[in-house]
């Protein structure tokens, strides 16, 4: 009796153990995916950032955008 108690254990500390591998690297190929979809956002942002800067300093070069209500030193 003792033997197929602690044989039954162990079937579901494996299944346990082998469950537990499979969420964590589950996790881990999650996680990757999530940090490649948040590196590919942000240089996409930083992108249409630096495009955008351009053209508005493009647009307003040279222009009087403000009176500053002092002589500046």
């Amino acid at each position: 009796m003792k033997t197929d108690s602690s044989s039954a254990a162990k079937i579901t500390k494996k299944s346990k153990n082998k469950k537990i591998n499979r969420v964590e690297s589950s996790l881990k190929e999650s996680s990757h995916d999530l940090l490649l979809f948040k590196f590919k956002s942000s240089a996409l942002i930083a992108l249409v950032l630096f495009v955008v800067f351009r053209l508005l300093n493009s647009l307003f070069e040279g222009k009087a955008v403000a009176k500053l209500p002092f002589k500046p030193i």
